[in-house]
């Protein structure tokens, strides 16, 4: 067993858990915001560079947040 087991450290953890889980919400809220709407009604030959630019800061923002919450998870 090493010096981190006991309640401080599951506090500790519980909290960076809890604020992994705070990021990933606010992560998804944000890609959200940012995702441009009516994309999916378009075909792809009807979407515009903007959109499309939107599109993939949509999905990097996601990615980015998700990656932040697996750091703090683990």
């Amino acid at each position: 067993m090493s010096e981190q087991d006991g309640p401080i450290a599951n506090n500790a953890q519980r909290s960076e858990r809890a604020m992994a889980s705070v990021v990933l919400v606010i992560g998804c809220g944000v890609a959200y915001w940012i995702w441009p709407g009516g994309i999916t009604e378009n075909t792809l030959s009807q979407i515009t560079l903007a959109e499309f630019a939107r599109l993939l800061a949509s999905i990097i923002t996601a990615v980015a947040f998700f990656v932040m919450a697996l750091m703090l998870w683990f």
